[in-house]
């Protein structure tokens, strides 16, 4: 029996009432005390009528785990007990709840109670469900967020080729918003095309169930993508579409490029370097040979009557002598190392200047046409290099116009900036006058443009060229610290673009005149000279022309007898490259020991000693070989008379 007070009862009740859940209170024996506004909802019951009644006697329970007086016992030993019941209440309603069944011992229920609650299992399967699709639709949110934050391009594919899903890269891609590409057919959407494309990875994955990686250039979109295809697999493991994911590569393979070209440019840049010091060393040792063979036929031709029958082999081989030095020239003006003397022109002046001679270089059938800019800068470089350049251009354009064609020449000023310096690394930003040379022949291919300024590389018919005409033109602009570009197209005709740094000073008059005569002299001369054929020839003319000449084959030698020399030594003429110091040593020595002895260089080769970049240094006095006798001997004459 409980025991106890009806107030303290109410007070213990009154919380169960605000409890959403149906809750029942039973004596020891069963027996119900209280039922709060839930339970009688849900089982049908008034309290009034049901208060001290035995729980079979209000609804049949007609399954659960245990049979209630056994669920009873239960509570009663063990504390308390949960689980599933189906019962059928008084008015015939069939219910499945969820029980929990717990003893309570307080004061107030003696010796105990049990409370009971129950849940209706429908109800919590509504409530489940409802989290189940509030969780689902989070993480179907989480996932479309993550889908569209992907910056590749990902469209999912039925196995008839239509977009079940695409993320808004692949939308923003097409121009569309993704919901509009549903239902579409991909190869419609991305190629405008009405059925798949060739090699569409979409069917290779659909044939063999495999992952298909394909790189391609979208001419329409103007993009080139790398695509990965990848089966889709239902629940049943039934292949049933793709997962096509694409990568925008342009700018990527845009930078590659353009790392590659600079690679490129860079292995064609040290590829000419080396040509050119082998070039240039060959040049030296040329040239010392043809000063010897040139000079002495020539002096052999002074003491022989023309009338002789050597004398015409004499000028056939003077003729050759000077073939050959025109070749080594060219092979200097390849290497960088030809001696020049830059003077600040205007481009134009030296067009309007060399157009008659270009004229009949060019032949009747090739038209000329000059394009010259009224305001053109000034540049700083050599005048015959200028004139080389533009001729051996003219000359290359003639020959691949056979058949006539034009051939332009434009001058204009030009601005090259950062953008251009990228793309071409050896051409600093700044200001530049253009020089272009253009003709509407038959063009190269990009093999024949990759050996271009390469010497002795020629496309022409044997005993038709040296190969060199290209490579001094390269030489000579490099050495004019400039840069050259080319555009060709078989069959549509070649670009040369040259561009010379522009500088702000007045142009210089290129004097063109040189005395013909062998003047003579009487003063003492010291000359030095290691390359005994070269020595002997400069010997031989100096004391023909009526010098004092003593010759030496070092510097060492012509420095003891120098300083221990009692009369005037009026000139010192001295090789620059020798054995143990170079003429630059021996030059200063001389020049502290005989302040008032003149210096006369001589080299066929600008090593870094009397030039800087193949520029005379301030005061410097040279002759450069292969030299004539005349040469020689108004050299000798023009420095002396200097003093």
């Amino acid at each position: 029996m409980m025991k106890t007070t009806e107030p303290a009862g109410r007070q213990f009740f009154s919380a169960f009432e605000i409890i959403e859940d149906a809750v029942i209170v039973l004596n020891e024996a069963g027996r119900l005390l209280y039922m709060n506004g839930a339970a009688e909802r849900l089982y049908g019951l008034k309290r009034a009528t049901a208060r001290g009644r035995a729980l079979e006697e209000l609804f049949v329970v007609e399954t659960s785990a245990r049979s209630f007086p056994e669920i009873l016992r239960r509570v009663e030993w063990e504390g308390d007990w949960r689980g599933a019941a189906r019962l059928t209440t008084g008015d015939g309603r069939r219910l499945a709840l969820d029980w929990l069944l717990r003893r309570i011992e307080c004061p107030e229920f003696a010796p105990f109670a049990i409370l009971l609650v129950a849940r209706d299992a429908a109800a919590r399967d509504i409530t489940r469900q409802r989290d189940n699709e509030r969780k689902l639709r989070a993480v179907e949110e989480e996932w479309e967020r993550t889908f569209d934050a992907v910056p590749d391009m990902i469209a999912i594919l039925d196995k008839n080729y239509r977009i079940i899903r695409a993320n808004r890269a692949f939308a923003k891609l097409l121009g569309k918003r993704p919901k509009e590409l549903e239902g579409e057919f991909c190869y419609n959407c991305v190629h405008c095309a009405d059925a798949p494309i060739k090699d569409c990875p979409h069917a290779k994955t659909m044939q063999d169930g495999g992952v298909h990686i394909i790189e391609c250039w979208e001419k329409r979109l103007n993009v080139e993508m790398i695509s990965t295809t990848s089966p889709l697999y239902d629940a049943e493991g039934e292949l049933v579409g793709t997962v096509h994911i694409s990568r925008d590569v342009t700018a990527q393979k845009k930078a590659e490029q353009e790392r590659h070209k600079a690679e490129e440019q860079l292995r064609q840049a040290q590829k000419m370097e080396s040509i050119g010091r082998l070039a240039g060393g060959v040049a030296h040792d040329f040239n010392n040979l043809l000063t010897s063979i040139a000079g002495n036929v020539e002096l052999a031709m002074m003491d022989l009557d023309p009338n002789h029958p050597l004398f015409q082999n004499m000028i056939e081989v003077k003729k050759a002598a000077e073939s050959a030095a025109h070749l080594t020239r060219q092979l200097l003006v390849f290497s960088r190392k030809q001696l020049v003397e830059p003077k600040v022109l205007n481009l134009n002046e030296v067009i309007e200047h060399i157009q008659k001679m270009l004229r009949r270089l060019i032949g009747e059938d090739v038209e000329l046409k000059t394009i010259l800019s009224d305001k053109l800068g000034a540049v700083k470089i050599d005048h015959g290099q200028v004139e080389q350049i533009i001729v051996n251009l003219a000359v290359n354009a003639r020959d691949a116009m056979p058949n006539g064609g034009k051939l332009t020449l434009q001058t204009a000023n030009a601005i090259l900036g950062e953008e251009y310096h990228r793309q071409h690394p050896h051409a600093p930003p700044g200001a530049y006058v253009l020089l272009a040379i253009s003709d509407n022949g038959s063009g190269m291919s990009p093999e024949v443009k990759a050996h271009l300024f390469e010497p002795f590389f020629t496309t022409k018919e044997q005993d038709k060229g040296t190969g060199l005409g290209l490579a001094t033109v390269y030489g000579a602009v490099k050495q004019g610290g400039g840069h050259i570009e080319v555009y060709s197209e078989t069959g549509l005709g070649t670009t040369f673009k040259i561009y010379l740094p522009r500088i702000d000073a007045a142009t210089e008059m290129v004097d063109k005149t040189a005395a013909e005569e062998m003047p003579k002299g009487t003063e003492t001369v010291f000359l030095v000279e290691d390359e005994e054929i070269v020595k002997d020839l400069a010997v031989k003319v100096l004391q023909r022309q009526g010098y004092q000449v003593s010759a030496y084959r070092n510097g060492g030698e012509a420095l003891k007898d120098i300083e221990g020399y009692d009369g005037p030594i009026h000139l010192l003429v001295t090789d620059v490259i020798m054995p143990g110091f170079n003429g630059r040593v021996l030059a200063e020595k001389v020049g502290v020991l005989r302040p008032e002895t003149r210096i006369l260089f001589s080299s066929g080769y600008t090593e870094e000693v009397i030039v800087h970049h193949g520029v005379l240094d301030d005061g410097i006095e040279f002759l450069a070989k292969p030299y004539s006798p005349h040469l020689l001997a108004r050299r000798v004459r023009e420095v002396l008379d200097k003093g």
